[in-house]
This record gives structure tokens, C-alpha cells and sequence, in this order.
């Protein structure tokens, strides 16, 4: 029969090393949850910082397009050809921002980007027909537009754009950022275009 104090000896020695086995095994454990909660935290802050991107590119594609369209309308260009090929810049890179935002959004944003691609492309196509240009010998001595388009669907297609990409980005209208629309301005004190 072995010596009680040799058989104590090692149920205390096992128990010791097994009980370490344990503590590594969950602090591993513990430490794999705890990587794989901050990747796919990182993953989805990814995804959101990329998104914020392509909403803002669309936007500020859409806006450019929106002014250009409206200081060509102005009155007589001499470069109106430059204005006019910078209108079709606008709209085709309003069009390609849409589609980067339709394939990585949910569909609401996906949807008002693909709304006002096509308005933008209206707008666009609508501003080119009424550019008369004048040229002699192959040159262009300038143009203007016979009547300024009516803008206000692009306005109305940019604006529920912003809502609904406001809404995926920051999860809700950020407070006191939507114009109010008697006086175009912003609840918190700053001017918007007023569309009328």
C-alpha cells in the first residue's frame, strides 16, 4: 500500500495543475470572446466610416451638379462648352457614387442613392438640351441655356437622400439638423438653400 502522504501529495499536485489548466483554458477562453466582440466591433466601424464616405461623395457629387447647373444658367457663358462637359462630369460621377452606396447600403439608402442618381441624370439631361452653343470654325464662342431646368426634384431627391443616410450613419436624424422649411434655416441656427 502506498504511503498516505505520497498519494496526498499527488491529489494535490494534479488537482493544482489541473486547476491551472483550467484557469488558462478560460482566460484563453475569455480573451478569443473578448478578440472577436472588438473585430467585429472594428469590422462594423469599418463598414460605417465606409459608408459615411460614399454618402458623402454622393452628396457633394449631387451638390456640384446641382450648382454647376444653376450658375450655367445664369447668363451667356463664352466657356459654356467647358460648364456643359462639367455638368456631364457631375452627373455621371452622381451616378457612379449611387452605385457604390446601392451595393454596400441597406436598402432605404440604397434606394433614395438610386433616386437621385436618376434625378440627377434628368436634371442633367434637361440642362444640356436647353444649352444653345454658338460656334464658328469648329469653335465654340460660347452658349447659354434658353431657360433654367427646374431643379426642385433633385433638391428633393438629394434632401431624402441625407435623411435616410443620416439615419443608417448615426442611427437618427442628428437633433436640430433638418431645415425647417418656411425659412430654410436649421434649428440650430445655420442657413440652408431654401428651395422653392
Amino acid at each position: 500500500m502506498p504511503d498516505p502522504s505520497v498519494v496526498t501529495t499527488v491529489i494535490s499536485t494534479v488537482g493544482t495543475l489541473l486547476g491551472a489548466l483550467g484557469g488558462v483554458a478560460l482566460t484563453q477562453g475569455t480573451t478569443a470572446r473578448r478578440e472577436r466582440r472588438q473585430a467585429e466591433r472594428d469590422r462594423r466601424d469599418r463598414r460605417r466610416d465606409e459608408l459615411r464616405q460614399a454618402c458623402a461623395n454622393l452628396s457633394e457629387s449631387a451638390a456640384q451638379l446641382r450648382m454647376t447647373i444653376e450658375i450655367a444658367a445664369q447668363r451667356h457663358w463664352r466657356d459654356m462648352d467647358v460648364r456643359l462637359g462639367a455638368v456631364q462630369e457631375h452627373a455621371t460621377a452622381t451616378g457612379l457614387h449611387a452605385a457604390q452606396v446601392s451595393l454596400t447600403a441597406p436598402e432605404e439608402v440604397a434606394s433614395a442613392a438610386l433616386a437621385l442618381a436618376e434625378s440627377a441624370g434628368r436634371s442633367a439631361a434637361a440642362a444640356v438640351k436647353s444649352i444653345d452653343l454658338a460656334f464658328q470654325d469648329g469653335v465654340c464662342l460660347g452658349g447659354q441655356m434658353r431657360s433654367a431646368p427646374d431643379l426642385r426634384d433633385l433638391d428633393a431627391r438629394l434632401a431624402a437622400f441625407q435623411l435616410a443616410a443620416r439615419r443608417e450613419v448615426t442611427g437618427g436624424p442628428e437633433a436640430g439638423s433638418t431645415p425647417d422649411p418656411g425659412t430654410g434655416r436649421r434649428r440650430d441656427g445655420e442657413v440652408t438653400r431654401r428651395t422653392e
